[in-house]
């Protein structure tokens, strides 16, 4: 694994992926590398095999200008994970930390938004209200979501496993419990959309805190 940008300054893109001074490729492959404190740390603009990759300390994880980055990348503090133009198409990112943005339209209104596969990442920790519900936002909700989203909270008795199958039409949101197992203080748990973020309501018994670890699979579109 080699580390990239050990010289560059914060100004500067990391891999500018399929794209020389002579020629943007169709296709191409990028593999075990390590991306470091960039502005950009990765910059898509065709199509290709991203696996293995280790994007840190970058403003923006990914950039991906109407490209398809195919597979699975592993980011830590990337305040945004991906900011996408019209038609972007970008895989599955395990964040380390939680990110500000998951995604971030960056093309014209009224075209195609961007989309992603998917995304894995902790929250930060929070402390709960005893006896109370708890709103705990998640994340910011997309222009349009549909999918399987994972809860988890390991912490000795004071567990969740909540599997969600979801889905969100710019208005509603649609869900359907697959897997709800909670013990120890936590004793409520459902999904909503509220002031612009899919929200955890959970009611706890005592005051603990908790340590969620979302993952999500599917279609998360912005527009």
């Amino acid at each position: 694994m080699r580390e990239i940008a050990t010289h560059f300054t914060k100004r500067d893109n990391g891999v500018y992926l399929f794209h020389d001074t002579v020629a943007t490729l169709n296709k191409n492959e990028v593999v075990q590398n390590v991306i470091n404190g960039l502005d950009n740390g990765l910059v898509v603009t065709g199509f290709g095999s991203v696996d293995g990759i280790v994007i840190q300390n970058c403003k923006v994880a990914i950039l991906n200008s109407y490209g398809a980055a195919v597979g699975n990348l592993f980011v830590s503090n990337c305040p945004i994970l991906v900011k996408g133009f019209s038609g972007s198409r970008t895989g599955k990112i395990y964040s380390a930390t939680e990110p500000t943005t998951i995604l971030q339209y960056t093309g014209n209104a009224g075209e195609l938004g961007t989309t992603l596969e998917g995304f894995n990442f902790p929250k930060n920790p929070i402390t709960t209200t005893a006896s109370s519900n708890n709103i705990i936002n998640l994340f910011t909700i997309p222009t349009r979501l549909a999918g399987r989203l994972s809860i988890q909270n390991n912490d000795g008795a004071n567990m969740m496993s909540y599997l969600v199958d979801l889905s969100y039409n710019g208005t509603d949101l649609t869900t359907t419990d697959e897997i709800k197992v909670l013990g120890g203080a936590i004793n409520i748990a459902s999904l909503s959309v509220a002031n612009g973020q899919l929200a955890l309501t959970c009611n706890t018994s005592s005051s603990i805190t908790l340590n969620l670890v979302l993952d999500f699979q599917g279609e998360f579109y912005q527009a």
